[in-house]
């Protein structure tokens, strides 16, 4: 039986929770939106000072956005003094207040056009190197062609003696073994002729095939004898000559290999050289090359204090007349847009 007490936490448990319905939760939004906006129409300071607040922040934002501005007009002034000082170089124009910026900028001139005759020498240097290396890579290819096309004739004979030999070795090696086979079945055949002679069995038409068939036996086997051992002597002449065929040919064949053995040595030796001495200049090109780099990263801040001062004393020379017109324009404009930061409170 259930407890009181635990039937009521039960039934406790069985009723759903209530919570705050939907629509009223709503409604409070709503009431407390109505209200916030009640507040802000009537306090005219708070107003204000979320006007003031918004209004600064935008003031902010727009001088953000014309400093920014400044700064990119600056930077095409920059880059234009750059370009004026460059063609006022090629103009070769004498100016005073940058008499010590062009005595710098022609030492670098002076430098950059040796090292650019010294770069374009080694490039040629490494140009002819490779040129010559690949005509002898090409020399060194045909050699190793012809002496391969020297060996195939050579090689193909040599394998086919060696075939042929290994076949008279086995039929030299299987003579002794038929020779004796033949003796045996000789001697075999002879036995059954004498046994069939001997039976009283056998009729004399049959006694008489019988004697014939092992006669005829007979005489092919040893005829067979006669031409095993007639063919020994022919053997050894032609083992011989095969044996002779074979040791010239492996001397040939080693002449070869110690030719192109001595080919690839040289060839190894000479690739070598080539390698130590293509690093060598391409080291040199590279040391050079990084300096005509550096020189032109000092030639720039030169070339744009030297367009500076000819901004300044501004000569008349037509072919700079279009750079003044635009460093003009870059000047209203920076100009223009500090008066409108300037006027930003």
């Amino acid at each position: 039986m259930v407890p009181a007490a635990d039937r009521w936490s039960q039934d406790a448990a069985a009723v759903p929770a209530e919570g705050l319905p939907t629509w009223l939760f709503y409604l409070l939004v709503c009431v407390i939106l109505f209200l916030l906006a009640f507040i802000f129409l009537r306090d005219k300071d708070l107003r204000r000072r979320l006007s003031a607040f918004l209004s600064s922040a935008k003031r902010k934002m727009v001088r953000f956005r014309l400093q920014a501005r400044v700064k990119k007009e600056k930077a095409r002034k920059t880059q234009l003094w750059l370009e004026l000082g460059k063609a006022a170089w090629s103009e070769d124009l004498p100016l005073e207040s940058a008499a010590d910026v062009r005595q710098r900028l022609a030492a670098l001139e002076e430098e950059r056009q040796a090292r650019q005759v010294e770069w374009q020498d080694l490039y040629a240097r490494i140009e002819a190197l490779n040129r010559v290396h690949q005509e002898a890579r090409t020399r060194q290819t045909e050699l190793f062609e012809a002496l391969a096309a020297e060996r195939r004739p050579h090689a193909d004979r040599h394998q086919a003696v060696e075939a042929r030999l290994q076949v008279l070795a086995r039929e030299a090696e299987q003579a002794p073994e038929k020779l004796t086979a033949a003796e045996y079945e000789i001697r075999a055949t002879e036995e059954e002729m004498r046994s069939a002679v001997d039976d009283p069995k056998l009729g004399d038409a049959e006694r008489t095939a019988r004697h014939e068939k092992g006669r005829a036996r007979i005489r092919d086997l040893l005829a067979l004898e006669e031409e095993l051992r007639s063919r020994g002597p022919g053997l050894d002449a032609e083992r011989a000559a095969l044996a002779a065929e074979e040791s010239r040919l492996r001397l040939l064949l080693d002449e070869n290999a110690a030719r192109r053995d001595q080919a690839l040595a040289d060839w190894q030796k000479r690739e070598n050289i080539f390698q130590a001495e293509m690093k060598g200049l391409q080291k040199d090109r590279d040391r050079v090359q990084d300096r005509l780099v550096e020189i032109k990263r000092l030639s720039e801040p030169l070339f744009e204090s030297y367009g500076q001062a000819v901004d300044e004393a501004r000569p008349a020379r037509e072919t700079l007349a279009l750079l003044y017109f635009q460093i003009d324009g870059v000047e209203r404009r920076i100009q223009d847009l500090l008066t409108r930061i300037e006027n930003i409170r």
